[in-house]
Parts: C-alpha cells; structure tokens; sequence
C-alpha cells in the first residue's frame, strides 16, 4: 500500500473521517477513552509504518504531548499556558471523578490562566464538567461554540479557532470577524440616489 498516497487521501477527507467515523466511535468509547479505536486504526493504517513517514518534531509534539521545557520556551517568547485536561478527552463521556480529575489536574500557574475544554462542542461538555472548571479556580474556560447556548458562562466562553494564516489571524485579532458576525446589529443605513 501506498502510505503517503493513504495520508494524503486521509487528509483530502478529514472532515468526514473524523466527523462521521472517528469521532462518533471515540464518543461511544467511554470505556477504553479511545483504546479500541486506537487498535482498529492500527490495524488499517500501521502507526510502525506511517510515523517514521512523519517529521520527527511534529511525532513528538502530537504523540508524546508538551513537555516542561516546551512550556518554558513557549512562556520565554511571550505566550501564556492555560490547561486542556490530562488526556483530552470528551469530558461528557467521563464520570464526575474523572472530569474531576481532567480538569483539576493542571500545574498550580495555569490555573491562575484559563481552562480550554476539549473539543469544546456541547456533545463533549455537560453542566459538571463547566461547575468543575468554575470550582477549580479557573477564572474563566473556553469553548469552540460561536453562538449563545444553555452553557454559555464565565466558564464556557467561545473560542475563536485560526490556523496559521497570518491575514486570518490579523481578521480573527482585530475583531473584523466578531464585527462581520454581528453585523446585522448595526443600524440600517439607506441610500437614497438623486436622479
């Protein structure tokens, strides 16, 4: 089999792999947090044959999750930490005392920052999991929900996802989106034309 025409034809596809197989047995899942799904992959696709393929930094940044010099090179050029739990996993899926566990689980300096809940959607994220974030100290958490639902809170505000586009970006930044979503707030401006 052709691996690098597979990863190709992986990520032309991504959405509906992810949206439609992936994510939906990842949910179901709960019991082995995504063990199962892991295997089945596997099976497919080797990992021993496609991450050789990959760039070795990329494997160890997604494979092997940020290390504490990651964190201090990050915090050294200006960033700032927050947390996004121990296994990034759909917190809905999990009992109160592994979303405890998630969620509180972050070095004592992030948890002056913010909480990002994994995956952010309202399919991921229930009441306990917004109420542990809240009583974790965090003084506020992020979703990736656009618009007004049942959990929007101090604890479960949008997130403005960018990629690494610098134009989308400066937009995203400079509240060009925002203002364009909301642009039907705005008064209503007629033009009138003299003949």
């Amino acid at each position: 089999m052709d691996y690098q025409k597979a990863i190709q034809d992986t990520e032309d596809n991504r959405p509906h792999i992810w949206q439609e197989i992936n994510w939906a047995s990842f949910c179901r899942d709960s019991l082995s947090k995504g063990e199962n799904l892991w295997h089945v992959l596997d099976s497919r696709y080797s990992f021993s044959i496609i991450l050789p393929l990959c760039n070795p930094e990329y494997v160890r940044l997604r494979m092997t999750g940020i290390t504490d010099i990651d964190i201090a090179e990050l915090k050294e050029k200006g960033w700032i930490v927050g947390w996004h739990t121990v296994d990034h996993y759909p917190l809905r899926q999990l009992s109160e005392e592994e979303q405890i566990k998630e969620i509180t689980s972050s070095p004592d300096f992030m948890k002056n920052v913010v909480f990002s809940f994994p995956y952010g959607e309202l399919d991921s994220v229930n009441e306990a999991a917004v109420a542990i974030a809240r009583s974790a100290g965090y003084p506020f958490a992020v979703s990736t929900i656009s618009s007004k639902n049942h959990l929007m809170c101090k604890h479960f505000l949008p997130r403005m996802m960018m990629d690494g586009n610098y134009y989308q970006c400066h937009v995203g930044l400079s509240g060009l989106m925002h203002f364009m979503k909301t642009e039907r707030r705005l008064p209503v401006f007629s033009l009138c034309f003299r003949r």
